[in-house]
């Protein structure tokens, strides 16, 4: 029999049951954070990974490329078309197999970006600039051995130009431009609005940019080639012959270099915008996560994700 001076409690009421409950609350909460705390040190930790793989990938290609390239310059140019020829296409294959490796620096750049996004508000700026400082380097020796490159295709088609001869090489400079011509024609095509795609495409028209930029020193070289030939009386008829010619590719070239350029331009441009759009959505999906795990949302939290949305939906 219960005491009179006790008086009973309810159960709802227990201040024991009360504070179990909060006990279990607290607990939740805290599993809560611990899990993800947990995921985003995963995600660290896989960012980091996949930056170091990118880095060593583009450090290894740099460094065997580069022995290939000295040996390419160091060579001096051949004095028969034959041999020039044979140095040109070599050079050529060089500078085009940069062109196609410019993934390995996309996919570097990529991954320092993914692994700063999954550092925000962990690391400081010195330490964000410790890890871009050897993607800047690399970048900066892919650009130097490129150069070099395209400067050697430049010299070996300019000498192939005027071993050949004026008319042969532009009857060449014709073909190829009809060439170049079609692969214009077969690459303007809407633009991919898949990252990896567009750069893809935007690799692919490097190629032709490439091409053209190379030719235009052959072009200057037969245009100065022609001048000495019209200032010999025994060539007029050839040299009227040959400078129709030269006009005409000179005009054909340039028009086809404005079409790649503007293309080109229109390529970098969709990728721009589409590299804001993507970040723009990484970020409103770290929030909406955030939002998730938080038990409760304030006011301002809610506005500042609503004029985020509201910028994406504009943009």
């Amino acid at each position: 029999e219960r005491l009179p001076n006790i008086e009973s409690i309810a159960s709802f009421k227990s201040p024991v049951r009360q504070t179990v409950s909060e006990i279990q609350q607290r607990y939740t909460d805290l599993l809560n954070a611990v899990n993800a705390f947990a995921d985003r040190q995963n995600q660290i930790k896989e960012s980091y990974r996949l930056y170091i793989e990118h880095l060593e990938r583009a450090r290894n290609w740099l460094s065997d490329v580069q022995l290939r390239v000295s040996s390419v310059i160091a060579h001096p140019v051949g004095t028969d078309i034959e041999t020039i020829q044979e140095q040109a296409n070599i050079a050529k294959s060089l500078y085009n197999e940069f062109l196609a490796n410019g993934k390995l620096l996309d996919n570097l750049q990529g991954g320092l970006n993914s692994l700063l996004v999954s550092l925000t508000g962990i690391t400081s700026p010195a330490e964000n600039n410790a890890l871009e400082l050897p993607v800047d380097e690399i970048k900066r020796d892919y650009k130097s051995l490129l150069d070099a490159v395209d400067n050697r295709c430049k010299m070996l088609e300019v000498a192939y130009g005027q071993a050949q001869g004026v008319q042969v090489a532009l009857d060449n400079l014709i073909a190829h431009m009809k060439q170049t011509e079609d692969k214009i024609h077969l690459q303007s095509q809407p633009a991919s609005l898949v990252v990896e795609k567009l750069l893809e495409q935007i690799r692919e028209h490097q190629f032709i940019l490439s091409d053209l930029e190379i030719h235009r020193a052959s072009l200057n070289g037969v245009t100065e080639a022609a001048k000495e030939l019209l200032k010999v009386p025994s060539n007029a008829r050839l040299a009227k012959v040959i400078e129709g010619k030269l006009n005409g590719v000179t005009e054909h070239y340039t028009k086809l270099r404005d079409k790649a350029m503007t293309y080109n331009e229109f390529l970098e441009m969709i990728l721009k915008k589409l590299t804001k759009f993507n970040n723009d959505s990484t970020i409103i999906e770290n929030e909406l996560k955030q939002l998730q795990e938080m038990s409760s949302v304030d006011e301002k939290s809610i506005d500042s994700l609503m004029r985020v949305l509201q910028e994406v939906v504009q943009y």
